[in-house]
């Protein structure tokens, strides 16, 4: 296992079933993500337990299968925000959209696991407006719901 295996395995809540783990065991156990073709499913039904809010990065409706009615399934939801750096498709369905930046705009730790190498990207343009990083939105959502806290 690599180290970000290891730390997202000992952050993740053992406690709740990720999206699709029951259904797509094989998934589940070489990919470290629920299985985003099972949300559809799991908003309709609330099984194991109900979906209330999504929060999305570049969220990508249309990839989906039967995208109309997993469009129309986000109106179930109490809450979705979208992160993204243009209007899309699915920003339209979203209650707050974040403005995000391009990988111009940001600064990135990219690691390289099969080399166990990584590199550091410089932004190359300036931040303009009021864009910020992805991992700033994430962290900001995580302590306004009380993650970090819970999770340090």
């Amino acid at each position: 296992k690599t180290r970000e295996m290891q730390f997202r395995e000992e952050k993740r809540p053992h406690d709740q079933l990720r999206i699709g783990e029951t259904r797509f065991p094989a998934w589940d156990e070489y990919c470290d993500e629920f299985q985003a073709m099972d949300l559809l499913r799991q908003i309709e039904t609330g099984e194991p337990y109900p979906i209330k809010a999504i929060v999305g990065f570049g969220f990508n409706a249309k990839m989906y299968p039967e995208t109309d009615k997993l469009v129309k399934a986000f109106d179930k939801l109490d809450f979705f925000v979208d992160a993204d750096m243009f209007m899309s498709y699915t920003t339209r369905f979203a209650d707050i959209v974040l403005p995000s930046c391009s990988s111009l705009e940001r600064g990135e730790l990219n690691e390289i696991p099969a080399y166990a190498v990584g590199e550091t990207v410089q932004p190359i343009t300036l931040n303009l407006g009021q864009l910020t990083a992805d991992e700033r939105e994430i962290l900001m959502c995580g302590s306004l719901i009380g993650y970090y806290r819970k999770h340090q």
